[in-house]
């Protein structure tokens, strides 16, 4: 009996590969999976997909508040802008100074002469002086126009300290983000390295079929083909992951611990804020600082249009003089009240006013611009949060199609009932899946800090005023 087995019969030139296969380097054994290539990257999918137990929740948002806290403190972004703030109050101070009395000495010494007047009658003089003497002066009326000076500049440093605030609560939201973002690189990153370890899998079984016959080198190239792709990759998302790393030092001001998860802020009620959405921006750090914008534009044109007015001060003087020298000293003093009206400035009046006006108007389409821009935003961030819940349970659903038709692909490629593309396909909607669902944790975390950002709760959660529960 002839017995001919699968490839006896074929050619020397076709029984060889047109194209040599180098050889692949072995795995680990740690990362040989015997229930079939993919599934370890299934599993790890699978268990992502169950949510974090509450103790765990609570404990993770209890770090990222104690992280936040010490960025906030210690950020130099915010001490610039403190410093900001001592100098604006101090510059409310000065203001004030000019209600005080004002009191000034003078001194002096030195030689003085004097020629020869025939039309006087005085003689030449050359002789030696020294004088001291004080100077007190105090505003009695200027219609108001220092009081509109310094509410000016009282709302100036209010303004200050609402961007301040806002400052503050802008690097919070950069730090939330910074935290959710290696957290998703990291999750994509260990995702990568599962993608890239079914592939070698794959690659590893076509090779071993091909040996014994089964099946043709095209498939295996092919699949190494998608092992390079996956190769690739990896090596992005690991570029990513350190990249986030590096952003998530800059602004929490250490690195980033080995377990981040995606956090998320107390829960808030939707229907409420979407009610009256323009009352639920009106605590919103931007929003108070365009106010102030606005009452430090009307108290400057305020106090413009009464410095027009006349001024009265009281002046008072005592100078002690011919101090040194043969000469005999003498005390002159005087006292007076002084009226100062300017009737004609060659219309610099006018052009202050006519500027106090336009930094007026300026100020106030600048607040309702951005009432407008924080209700849009606010709009816009509840609508992806009411549909967040939503697209995460869809993509959650894709995860666990994919993982189960890459089951059962694989499967029927196991018994020859299916085609190499069909299981390359079902592994990249895998991949695809995990990929998905990833992003869309992100974004309902994100989405939802963002939102307890523009209604003015993440500082004084942060703060710990504002605590509660985790959604």
């Amino acid at each position: 009996m002839l017995v001919l087995c699968q490839t006896c019969w074929l050619p020397t030139s076709l029984a060889q590969p047109t194209t040599p296969v180098p050889p692949m380097p072995p795995a680990p054994a740690a990362s040989v999976n015997h229930n079939g290539y993919g599934e370890h990257q299934a599993r790890w999918l699978l268990d992502s997909l169950k949510p974090d137990p509450a103790q765990r929740a609570a404990a993770s948002a209890t770090e990222l508040r104690a992280r936040l806290r010490h960025s906030l403190d210690h950020h130099p972004d915010l001490r610039a802008a403190s410093a900001s703030l001592d100098g604006a109050r101090a510059a409310t101070r000065e203001t004030q100074a000019g209600a005080l009395p004002q009191l000034s000495l003078d001194a002096e010494t030195g030689r003085r002469g004097t020629a020869v007047s025939t039309l006087q009658g005085t003689p030449y003089r050359n002789w030696q002086t020294a004088s001291v003497g004080l100077a007190l002066r105090q505003s009695l009326y200027d219609a108001g126009s220092l009081d509109a000076q310094v509410a000016a500049s009282t709302a100036f440093a209010d303004g200050v300290a609402h961007r301040n605030e806002s400052r503050r609560a802008d690097l919070a939201l950069r730090a939330v983000q910074a935290n959710l973002d290696v957290a998703r690189t990291r999750r994509l990153l260990e995702l990568a390295r599962t993608n890239v370890q079914a592939r070698e899998e794959m690659v590893r079984f076509l090779e071993q079929r091909h040996t014994l016959g089964g099946g043709s080198i095209g498939d295996v190239l092919r699949a190494r083909s998608r092992l390079s792709e996956a190769q690739g990759a990896l090596a992005q998302a690991l570029a990513r992951e350190q990249a986030s790393a590096a952003s998530y030092a800059e602004l929490l001001l250490e690195a980033a611990p080995a377990h981040i998860d995606f956090t998320l802020p107390p829960p808030q009620d939707l229907v409420a804020l979407m009610r009256q959405p323009a009352l639920a921006v009106e605590n919103f750090a931007v929003l108070r600082s365009a106010r102030a914008a606005v009452s430090t534009a009307e108290r400057e044109r305020e106090a413009v249009r009464l410095r027009e007015r006349p001024r009265v001060e009281l002046e008072l003087g005592v100078q002690r003089r011919d101090m040194v020298g043969h000469q005999r000293a003498g005390t002159d003093w005087q006292a007076g009240i002084v009226l100062r009206h300017q009737f004609y400035s060659g219309g610099a009046d006018d052009a202050r006013a006519t500027q106090a006006i336009a930094r007026l108007n300026e100020a106030t389409e600048q607040l309702h611009n951005t009432r407008l821009q924080l209700e849009r935003s606010l709009r816009q961030t509840a609508a992806e949060d009411a549909v967040a819940d939503d697209l995460l349970q869809s993509r959650r659903q894709g995860v666990l199609l994919a993982v189960d038709a890459l089951r059962g692909v694989r499967e029927q490629f196991a018994y020859r009932r299916g085609t190499l593309l069909d299981l390359l396909t079902a592994q990249d909607s895998v991949q695809n899946a995990g990929q998905a669902w990833v992003d869309a944790e992100h974004n309902r975390a994100l989405v939802r800090w963002r939102l307890a950002y523009f209604t003015a709760e993440l500082l004084p959660w942060v703060q710990g005023s504002a605590a509660g529960p985790t959604r």
